[in-house]
C-alpha cells in the first residue's frame, strides 16, 4: 500500500503535528470525499505501507522531526517551487526560502527522493513565457545537485477557475510547445531529468519524459528495494502512477492558491480549520457514531479471466471488472455473491479490483452478447482511479463484440467514444425514483439527475439506452413520472420488481403508512398488487402511445422509434400464478392498491 499525505492538502505544511501523531500512532482514518459517510482506516506500520509519498510547498515545519518517519519507512517527496508569487500563491514562501528548505530535505533524505515539482505552468499578462523560462532557469542552476528529476504540467481550465483567475490566459499549442521547449533545455543543459505529469502532448523531441511521476520503477529506485508485490496498473487513463491511499482532506489547504483543484474557494480551507483536532485520526472532525468504519476497503485479485460464460437469458458472457460495489444499495440483489468472496465485512463496504492477462483473442467474441456489470457497477467511483472496465474496454476494441453496460453512474460518459465504437452496444441506468432524498436513502451511486443527463448524452450521441425501473418500490416509485422523462431519450424501459425484503425495517420507521402494503406483498406474498399495476401500466403506455410488451424487442426496431416498455418480472410472476387472481377478492381490493403504485 502507497500512504499518499499530500493529494488533496497540504498536511506537511498545516498538520505537521497530526500527521507525526498518525504516525506515531499507527493509523490514520480517512474520509471517502464522494461519500463522506463512508471512512476508511489505514494501518500506518511498516508491514502495511510500502512507502509514503509526500507532496508540500514548505517542508520547514516537518524537518526537525522528519526522521521519526524516513527512520521506519519507504518515502518520497514532492516539492512544488513555482515561478508566482503572492498574488497567486499568497500562503507559500518566496522562491529563495522554498529552494533553501528543499536544500535542507535533500541532505536529510538524499537527492535520489526528491522531485521539484513546477506545476501548474499557467499563463497571465505577470506569468509570461520570458518570465517562466527566466525563473525556471535560475531554480535548476541551484537546485540541480540537489534533486532527482523536476516534473511540470499546464493548468487544467476547470470551471472554477473562470472565477478564482480571470486573469488567465488560455494556453494555445503554440505557447505549450515553446514553454516544453525552453523547459527541455533549461533541463538538459543543467542535468535535470524532466517529464510531464497529466499532461495530453508528446515533448520527447525536447528530451521530456511522459510517464508517470510516481511509478513503482522512480519509487523502487529511490528508495533501493524491489516491490515484489505491487502491480503496476496506473490510476486513470494516460497516467502510469500506481494508485495510492491519501488521508487528507479537499478544503483544508490554507495556502490559498488560485490554481488550485482541491479547494473550492480559499476561504472554505480557514473555516474547515476550526474543525481540525491533532489528536484526531481523521484530519477534520471525529468519527461519529454510527459512521460505517472498514479496516481495507480495497483489495487487488488476480483472475485468470474477467469473461465467465453465462446462462442468463440476456448474454453469453457475464464480464465484472470488480468483485462488490461501493455504491451500497440497501436492495442490492448482488449482495449473495458475498459467500463466494470470502469476505466478512458488510456488502457494499468492501471492493475487490480484478487483475487479469490482457485478451490475446478479442476476436473470439465476434457477434457474442457480454454483459458487463451484472453483479457489480462497473463504474462504481473507484473506477477512476483503477480504469478496470477501460482496461477491458479497451481490450476488445475492435472484437466485434455486443456489449451490455449497466451501471447507475454517469462516470460511464468518459468512454462514450469508446463504446460507440462496438456494434449494437447498450447502456442501462438504474433509475427507480425520481426523488433525491429516497434515492439518496437507497444508495451512494450519483444524483438521478446526473444519471439522465448521461442517459441523454449516450442517446444523443446513437448509443441505445435503457432505462432500468428497477426495483419497484410500491406507494414510492412513480413509474409513470419516470416514463415521462425518459421517453425520448432512452430505446427501451425495463421494469422489474424488487429483490429483497430488507427494506421492511425502512419502510416500517420512513413510511410506516406503507407498511401495511409490504407486508402483504412481501411477507405474505400476495401478487394482487402487481397484476393490477401490470393492467395500469399497459393502460396507461397504450394511452401515450408506447408498446407495451413481455419479450425486449427493442433492438430490432428503429433507433429513432419510440421506446419499448417491458414488463418482464411481473409477466411471468403472472403467467405462472394465476392463483394470485384467486387471492384477489380473499384479500384487499387490489384496485385501491393501484393508486399507490405510481400513478
Amino acid at each position: 500500500m502507497i500512504i499518499n499525505t499530500g493529494g488533496r492538502t497540504d498536511t506537511v505544511q498545516y498538520y505537521t503535528e497530526w500527521l507525526l501523531n498518525r504516525f506515531s500512532e499507527g493509523y490514520v482514518i480517512s474520509r471517502n470525499p464522494l461519500f463522506p459517510n463512508k471512512v476508511t482506516r489505514y494501518e500506518l506500520t511498516p508491514d502495511k505501507v510500502d512507502c509514503v509519498v509526500f507532496c508540500s510547498k514548505n517542508y520547514k515545519p516537518i524537518l526537525p522531526r522528519l526522521h521519526e518517519i524516513t527512520d521506519r519507512f519507504n518515502t518520497y517527496f514532492h516539492y512544488t517551487i513555482t515561478a508566482y508569487g503572492k498574488d497567486i500563491e499568497p500562503g507559500v514562501p518566496g522562491i529563495e526560502e522554498s529552494m533553501e528548505t528543499l536544500i535542507r530535505l535533500s541532505e536529510i533524505v538524499g537527492k535520489q527522493r526528491i522531485a521539484w515539482r513546477y506545476d501548474p505552468v499557467l499563463l497571465t499578462k505577470e506569468y509570461t513565457i520570458k518570465r517562466h523560462l527566466e525563473t525556471f532557469e535560475h531554480m535548476a542552476k541551484v537546485l540541480s545537485p540537489y534533486l532527482d528529476r523536476c516534473i511540470f504540467s499546464f493548468v487544467e481550465m476547470y470551471k472554477k477557475l473562470e472565477s478564482n483567475m480571470p486573469e488567465l490566459i488560455p494556453l494555445s499549442e503554440q505557447n505549450m510547445d515553446a514553454l516544453a521547449q525552453g523547459l527541455g533545455a533549461i533541463a538538459e543543459k543543467y542535468g535535470i531529468t524532466i517529464q510531464t505529469c497529466g499532461t495530453n502532448g508528446d515533448f520527447s523531441r525536447y528530451h521530456i519524459h511522459s510517464s508517470g511521476c510516481m511509478t513503482l520503477d522512480i519509487l523502487e529506485n529511490a528508495n533501493g528495494i524491489i516491490f515484489k508485490d505491487l502491480k503496476h496498473k496506473g490510476t486513470r487513463q494516460g497516467c502510469h502512477c500506481i494508485e495510492s491511499r491519501d488521508i487528507g482532506a479537499y478544503d483544508t489547504c490554507m495556502n490559498g492558491c488560485k490554481y488550485c483543484y482541491a479547494n473550492k474557494n480559499p476561504q472554505k480551507a480557514f473555516e474547515n480549520y476550526k474543525y481540525h483536532d491533532k489528536t484526531s485520526p481523521l484530519l477534520l472532525g471525529v468519527v461519529e457514531a454510527g459512521v460505517g468504519l472498514t479496516e481495507q476497503l480495497l483489495n487487488d485479485i488476480d483472475v485468470k479471466s474477467v469473461l465467465t460464460k453465462s446462462n442468463l437469458p440476456v448474454c453469453e458472457y457475464s464480464v465484472n471488472p470488480y468483485v462488490g460495489c461501493t455504491h451500497a444499495c440497501k436492495y442490492c440483489y448482488a449482495s449473495f455473491m458475498k459467500r463466494f468472496t470470502g469476505h466478512t465485512e458488510d456488502w457494499g463496504t468492501f471492493l475487490d479490483i480484478k487483475h487479469w492477462k490482457e485478451i490475446k483473442n478479442p476476436g473470439k467474441y465476434k457477434g457474442k452478447e457480454l454483459f458487463i456489470g451484472s453483479v457489480t457497477d462497473p463504474y462504481n467511483p473507484q473506477e477512476e482511479t483503477y480504469g478496470r472496465t477501460r482496461a477491458l474496454l479497451e481490450q476488445l476494441k475492435g472484437s466485434g463484440a455486443k456489449l451490455s453496460i449497466a451501471t447507475k453512474s454517469d462516470l460511464i460518459l468518459r468512454d462514450l467514444d469508446l463504446i460507440k465504437t462496438f456494434p449494437d452496444a447498450r447502456v442501462s441506468w438504474s433509475i427507480n425514483t425520481l426523488d433525491e432524498n429516497f434515492r439518496e436513502d437507497m444508495d451512494n451511486a450519483v444524483s438521478i439527475e446526473r444519471r439522465l443527463a448521461a442517459m441523454k448524452a449516450f442517446y444523443l450521441a446513437g448509443v441505445r439506452t435503457t432505462c432500468f425501473i428497477s426495483p419497484i418500490f410500491p406507494g414510492i416509485t412513480d413509474i409513470k413520472a419516470i416514463i415521462r422523462q425518459v421517453r425520448n431519450q432512452c430505446n427501451l424501459i425495463w421494469l422489474e420488481n424488487g429483490y429483497r425484503t430488507v427494506i421492511m425495517d425502512y419502510i416500517r420507521k420512513k413510511y410506516p403508512q406503507l407498511y401495511p402494503l409490504y407486508h402483504e406483498i412481501y411477507d405474505f406474498k400476495d401478487r394482487s398488487f402487481w397484476i393490477t399495476l401490470d393492467k395500469e401500466l399497459k393502460a396507461f403506455a397504450a394511452e401515450i402511445g408506447l408498446d407495451y410488451v413481455t419479450n425486449d424487442d427493442s433492438m430490432k426496431r428503429d433507433f429513432n422509434a419510440p421506446p419499448v416498455i417491458v414488463n418482464y418480472f411481473y409477466h411471468e410472476q403472472i403467467r405462472k400464478n394465476n392463483r394470485s387472481i384467486e387471492l384477489d377478492g380473499a384479500r384487499k381490493d387490489s384496485e385501491s392498491h393501484a393508486g399507490t403504485a405510481g400513478s
